[in-house]
Order: C-alpha cells, then sequence, then structure tokens
C-alpha cells in the first residue's frame, strides 16, 4: 500500500488488517462492477450499516494521463480496491480531509461492526510490568480479534532504533512468546517493513 498525501494510516492499518481474514474484506464490497468502474462499499457507523456508492476515478497529479500519479493510497499493482476502499471511508465522512489522522480501533469497527476498545500504556505502566498486557494480548489473538498499534506522537520521517516509524498505525499479526521473549509481529500498511 502506498499511503500517498492523505494521513490516514490508521485507516490503512485497519484495512491491513482485513486482508489478513479475506471472509471479512469481502463481506466490505456490497457490489462490484469493474467493467463499468462502480464499487458499493459498506460501512457500521454510529449503530447503523451504510452503502456508500463510489467509481473508480480517484484524484492524481502530474499532469498528462500517461504520467499522472495517485495523489492518495493506491498500490504498485493494478488493484484498486485499497483505492475503492479509501475513497468510500472518504464519502461516508464528507471529504477526503474529513479522514486525515485517526485511530486504528475506530476504523475497524467502521469495518466490522465489532466492538472496539483502545488500551493505552507506557513502558512503565503496571499491566505491562507484571504481564497481565501481554497476557491479554494472547488472548485476544487467540480468539481471533483484529487488532492494530499506534507509536508515539512524532512525524513519520522519525524512526525509533527499533524500527518503528513514530505516529504511524500499524496491523498487529501475531503476538507469541519464544522462548520467555514476548513478540509482536507488526505490518506497516506501507508494506515496506513487518
Amino acid at each position: 500500500i502506498r499511503q500517498g498525501r492523505l494521513g490516514d494510516c490508521y485507516f490503512l492499518s485497519a484495512i491491513s488488517c482485513l486482508a489478513s481474514h479475506p471472509e471479512l474484506l469481502r463481506k466490505v464490497f456490497v457490489h462490484s462492477d469493474p467493467t463499468r468502474g462502480i464499487y458499493v462499499v459498506r460501512f457500521f457507523k454510529n449503530g447503523s450499516w451504510y452503502q456508500i456508492a463510489v467509481d473508480d476515478f480517484f484524484p492524481t497529479s502530474g499532469g498528462g494521463f500517461s504520467r499522472s500519479r495517485a495523489v492518495f493510497a493506491h498500490t504498485n499493482s493494478n488493484h484498486q480496491w485499497i483505492s475503492v476502499l479509501e475513497k468510500a471511508y472518504a464519502k461516508l465522512h464528507g471529504s477526503y480531509a474529513a479522514i486525515e489522522g485517526g485511530r486504528v480501533d475506530l476504523a475497524l469497527m467502521d469495518l466490522t461492526a465489532g466492538a472496539g476498545e483502545c488500551i493505552k500504556v507506557s513502558p512503565d505502566a503496571p499491566e505491562v510490568l507484571d504481564g497481565s498486557l501481554w497476557a491479554r494480548l494472547c488472548q485476544l489473538r487467540e480468539e481471533g480479534h483484529l487488532m492494530g498499534a499506534g507509536s508515539p506522537a512524532g512525524s513519520d520521517t522519525e524512526i525509533s532504533t527499533s524500527g518503528i516509524v513514530q505516529g504511524h498505525a500499524y496491523a498487529m499479526l501475531a503476538a507469541v512468546d519464544v522462548d520467555g521473549n514476548h513478540l509482536v509481529q507488526l505490518r506497516n500498511p506501507w508494506g515496506d517493513t513487518e
């Protein structure tokens, strides 16, 4: 996924979580007619389902049809489903600008109608130190819950020594204990690190 100019990595991370469960991703698409460029996507917002129809015309820049580049989320392949979902989500909220910044848990709720929760932690939080947070993450993972994570505020050009982009959202793919080491596998929706 190439995020583009829009600060919606939280939504792209939620899509990345869903992509790990194709049966859930298929449920988001109500209708798809690529030959006509028409798609209908459903979201669950404020207790109701909304079906959002969009076409396959996406904002571009760079002039000339052959040299134009997608402005917002896209892939390097011919797959348009990322752009379709982002456009429909922007339409649900009123504009692309309206989906700038957000939380992975809320986007997952919009995509699945599931219940969500945001857990804010710090390295010295009691639930981290006593292991209860780790136990909870493993249990949620085992039960099949979709999970995301966010890094501390900062610029997306700042990267921690462990490779975590600051002020960024991730899909959480796994939580495993290996020889007493608690490991969490995160997927950067940009697709260049996992």
